[in-house]
């Protein structure tokens, strides 16, 4: 008797008024600038193979090829009587049948391009091998990794602090200036759309005056537009952009005084902007404001249990105004709070064990904040901690190692899921000159791991840049680098990063 085997391989923002670049990077200011310290987002502101032996059957004196029953399929059919076999044998001569050809196509998890076209204008068509080793649906997608993106109109000047949003669709940004100390505000804005890698302004009728360290937010189909400064005012105004019918509109005046440098969020459980903190002519804000669209009304919100301060990193947490960080006249903060304002309630954030340093970025990533590097002793730092926004309770994150991550001030981060990155950055040569890197980092909490970012295609490096968080990537634009390579100037170029 004998038996054939077959063996079978399967593969299974905003500005950050903590580090003022004048001091560090005097090749950075613009001569010409108010000098003022303020700043709209704050100082806080990424087989194996088993090899199965697959029994083809016995074949016996008589010719008949039986089944092993539990083996993998192998095409061979099964016989049980002399005629129906495939092969004519005699009992002192049994022939091996011939082995089928192997009916993988491809290696589970590997991906290919594919010719055709795509709905947007940057996607790639790919298709990736299923686990049954045949090609999955060929899917449209963006490429891993940077991608650069259409330059914004020649009309369209490049800027730092533009108060960028994100639409789902579209990138809209407005005002900002072109220098790091204000210089003269911007009144115009500008809207990308990904789908089409193009540009169009948005409308200049009715849209707010010129501004700088303003705040901006997207309730759904609306852009927001909020306080900010030009030269020495300080403005308590702003407008609402539709962008269905292309229309601006302005709010009603607020309880707060002017400010530039505050925090706000679209509150989606109340479907309210929220305003809290910031700078003014002469002191710094502890108090704050909702704004009801659907009532063209303010309500002023409850005392809140931390300090005065500017620049302090805010964002939305899905229930919450989470405010963090900042700076006050004396120096850097490292406490916060969450506002709830459903239940109207604060709750308050503690410092973290790190101290306070300037230049902190942070970002919330799934449901933690992670506060990572800044500046301590005049030198940039890459160590951090995460907070849970469960217990509000701190803990150490490892630092990446210093073959993945060179520390650097005023970087630029965004959240992907469950991962925090953090790229470009500035650092100082040998001379003393500034330096923007291209290099980043990423860091997975899942994993609990960082790992380098690619460079393969990356922008300019630069900071104060506007980024804009998109599905599994982010949308970086403007900010100030070398666009020509030698003098520091506002950018007007960008690219995408998808992981």
């Amino acid at each position: 008797m004998r038996r054939l085997f077959v063996a079978a391989l399967v593969v299974g923002c905003h500005r950050d008024l903590s580090v003022d670049p004048c001091a560090h990077e005097p090749a950075l200011c613009d001569e010409t600038g108010s000098g003022d310290t303020g700043a709209n987002t704050g100082d806080t502101g990424a087989s194996t193979g088993d090899t199965v032996a697959i029994d083809s059957g016995v074949e016996d004196d008589t010719g008949v090829v039986e089944s092993d029953t539990g083996a993998l399929e192998t095409g061979i059919a099964d016989a049980t009587t002399d005629s129906a076999t495939a092969d004519s044998t005699s009992s002192d001569s049994a022939t091996m049948d011939t082995a089928p050809a192997d009916t993988c196509v491809c290696m589970p998890g590997k991906t290919e391009a594919v010719a055709g076209a795509c709905p947007g204008v940057l996607e790639k068509k790919s298709r990736t091998c299923t686990a049954a080793c045949v090609w999955g649906a060929e899917t449209c997608a963006l490429p891993k990794g940077w991608t650069a993106i259409a330059d914004a109109p020649a009309t369209f000047e490049g800027r730092v602090y533009a108060a960028p949003v994100w639409t789902g669709g579209e990138l809209i940004v407005f005002g900002g200036a072109r220098s790091i100390e204000g210089g003269v505000p911007f009144g115009d804005g500008a809207m990308y759309r990904l789908s089409s890698n193009s540009w169009t302004a948005v409308a200049s009728s009715g849209a707010p005056t010129a501004r700088i360290y303003h705040s901006a937010v997207w309730d759904g189909r609306n852009y927001i537009v909020w306080g900010g400064r030009n030269g020495s005012t300080y403005l308590a105004d702003g407008a609402s952009f539709d962008s269905l019918l292309k229309t601006w509109t302005a709010l009603p005046s607020s309880p707060l005084s002017g400010r530039n440098a505050h925090g706000a969020v679209w509150a989606a459980t109340t479907k309210q902007l929220l305003v809290w903190g910031g700078q003014g002519a002469t002191t710094d804000f502890a108090d704050g404001a909702a704004y009801d669209p659907s009532t063209a009304s303010w309500t002023a919100l409850p005392a809140a249990p931390v300090t005065k301060r500017r620049s302090a990193f805010t964002a939305w947490t899905g229930s919450e105004m989470l405010i963090w960080g900042g700076r006050d006249d004396a120096g850097p903060l490292a406490d916060g709070a969450l506002y709830d304002p459903v239940k109207k309630t604060w709750r308050t954030i503690p410092a973290t064990s790190i101290g306070t340093r300037f230049g902190v970025a942070a970002q919330v990533v799934g449901d933690r904040l992670f506060a990572f590097g800044g500046v301590v002793s005049d030198a940039a730092s890459a160590d951090g901690q995460v907070l849970s926004l469960g217990s509000l309770t701190w803990s150490a994150v490892a630092s990446p190692s210093a073959a993945t991550y060179e520390p650097r001030m005023n970087v630029v981060t965004w959240p992907i899921g469950e991962t925090f990155h953090v790229w470009s950055g500035l650092k100082s040569d040998a001379a003393g000159m500034p330096v923007f890197l291209t290099t980043g980092a990423a860091h997975d909490f899942k994993a609990g791991a960082w790992s380098a970012m690619s460079t393969s295609g990356a922008p300019l490096g630069r900071i104060y840049a506007a980024t804009a968080p998109i599905a599994n990537g982010a949308i970086v634009w403007g900010g100030l680098g070398k666009p020509s390579g030698g003098a520091v100037d506002a950018l007007k170029d960008g690219a995408i990063y998808v992981q």
